[in-house]
């Protein structure tokens, strides 16, 4: 696990039999390369980091669940393998990018989820994606939630991305306000698709055929060499208007794309139109790092709205996207309670609310028994979502609170007159250490550790403790090596100390 801050390189490792393989938090920034993940549980590669770019590439990933997770992410995925996986690649609120990758999975090949843009291309503008999709069960492109996926557009900038066999069900499906353009692939024997889709020019040859994804030598003078089979649908989403400025976003023109999406937003009348604009706008105010989105929503977006309008409450959705992106994770926190609280009523806003707090509890905060809360509504309402599927692998994935983390015996010896938190021995240590405490009133406790940014990477007690001479053993196996400081509170007395993990 690479938390907050840390940076490095893993590099032709070899992760096996873990529930998952790499996890990457916040602010790290390692290289990730020529690993191989087997046997992995839960998710292969599990990527938590909005505020640096990352390059994941040249891994093979076995996963019997999820091959790459990205949860508010910006990554490039490249020349990676993932067989074995129920989702090959999971983008929710990301911006991710994937070239010549190949995924063999038995229900979605590309999941892009909750107002992400997943996109299948080279990362320069004319080069093509060139993955391999091998999709056994169900679905290969799946948008879903004022989500995108580009796997081809327009003949400057083509797919040339191959999607093989599959079910019964359709190979691209885009509901809920999002859109998937996917021209110049090449589809198999299956072009079936559902929802605002846009597989037209279908190519009538194999682009990958007999290769491996990362093998084909073809670059950017692509055009000549497109044969193009019958058109297949095209989406009734996207008209003209929106199509111009969307194309002005594809290539890195984002103010003027700003512009346009505004002035569609303004005129339009149909609400998915309108809804997918302003989902686009925070697109590009995102990848234009502009800090002014959440100042944009409040001068020139709500004040013509009611709080119980659908654009109202994907305006805050997305402001809760903004401020997950830029790390300020305790207003995130604010903003999606308020989403659970006021929106109970609307099922899928509330769902989303409800697994973004869970997330944001135990990956960011710390809060463990507020991300159980939550974790345990979406089983409750929802136990056969995937949402609920994935909250209950993330928050088994992060180091939770138990008394269990207590060594049960309290110590024989006379009760303690004073609070104390003692050194913890060994220090320097690699990889656990025992941090002991005293209480002379029996009580609620709480242990946590922090990183040298200050934010919590572990609670090691969160119970009601009795009087007597204590002790806690902290394993950071996950950690990277550095300063952490760990702090005891029981009653009013506070007090915090500093330890060493070095590797």
């Amino acid at each position: 696990m690479f938390n907050s801050g840390s940076s490095g390189s893993l590099q032709y490792c070899d992760i096996s039999n873990a529930s998952t393989g790499i996890r990457i938090n916040g602010t790290a920034a390692p290289t990730v390369r020529y690993c191989n993940l087997s046997n992995i549980s839960t998710t292969g590669i599990y990527l938590d980091c909005a505020n640096v770019q990352l390059k994941i590439d040249n891994n093979a990933i076995s996963s019997n669940s999820c091959g790459v997770y990205s949860y508010y992410s910006n990554s490039t995925l490249e020349q990676n393998t993932i067989f074995g996986a129920w989702e090959g690649v999971w983008s929710y609120g990301s911006y991710d990018r994937m070239s010549n990758n190949s995924i063999t999975t038995w229900e979605y090949g590309v999941f892009s989820d909750y107002y992400s843009q997943t996109s299948l291309l080279g990362r320069l503008e004319g080069y093509a994606g060139y993955n391999r999709i091998l999709y056994a069960g169900s679905v290969a492109l799946l948008a879903n939630f004022g989500s995108e996926i580009r796997a081809g557009q327009y003949s400057w900038n083509p797919g040339l991305n191959s999607f093989y066999d599959g079910g019964i069900d359709p190979k691209a499906v885009a509901g809920d306000n999002s859109s998937i353009i996917a021209q110049y692939n090449w589809w198999d024997s299956d072009q079936s698709s559902y929802g605002n889709v846009d597989n037209s020019n279908p190519l009538d040859y194999d682009p990958n055929a007999g290769m491996r994804a990362g093998g084909n030598p073809v670059a950017n003078s692509l055009s000549s060499q497109l044969v193009p089979g019958d058109s297949a649908k095209s989406p009734t989403l996207l008209d003209a208007e929106l199509l111009a400025a969307h194309l002005a976003m594809d290539q890195g023109k984002y103010n003027q794309a700003i512009t346009e999406f505004f002035d569609k937003y303004k005129k339009e009348n149909n609400l998915q139109r309108k809804k997918y604009a302003l989902a686009r706008l925070a697109d590009c105010y995102g990848l234009a790092n502009r800090t002014d989105f959440i100042d944009f929503l409040n001068g020139q977006i709500r004040p013509s709205l009611i709080k119980s309008d659908e654009l109202f409450v994907e305006s805050l959705e997305l402001e809760g996207n903004s401020l997950i992106r830029g790390g300020q994770y305790d207003k995130a926190v604010s903003l999606e309670e308020r989403i659970k609280s006021g929106y109970s009523d609307k099922p899928e806003n509330y769902k989303h609310a409800l697994f973004n707090l869970a997330n944001l509890y135990s990956g960011h905060l710390g809060e463990f028994g507020k991300a159980a809360e939550n974790v345990g509504l979406l089983k409750s309402q929802y136990p056969n979502d995937i949402l609920t599927r994935r909250a209950q692998s993330t928050a088994s994935a992060v180091i939770a609170p138990s008394k269990a983390n207590l060594i049960l015996e309290v110590s024989k010896k006379e009760a303690p007159k004073d609070y104390a938190l003692q050194e913890n021995y060994p220090n320097p240590f690699n990889p656990s250490t025992v941090i002991p405490f005293s209480i002379p009133i029996g009580g609620h406790v709480t242990l946590v550790i922090y990183n040298s940014l200050g934010q919590r990477v572990a609670s090691l007690v969160d119970a009601e403790v009795e009087v007597g001479y204590h002790e806690v053993k902290f394993d950071a196996s996950r950690l990277a090596s550095g300063v952490y400081f760990y702090r005891l509170q029981a009653g009013n007395f506070v007090q915090t100390k500093k330890l060493l993990l070095l590797r």
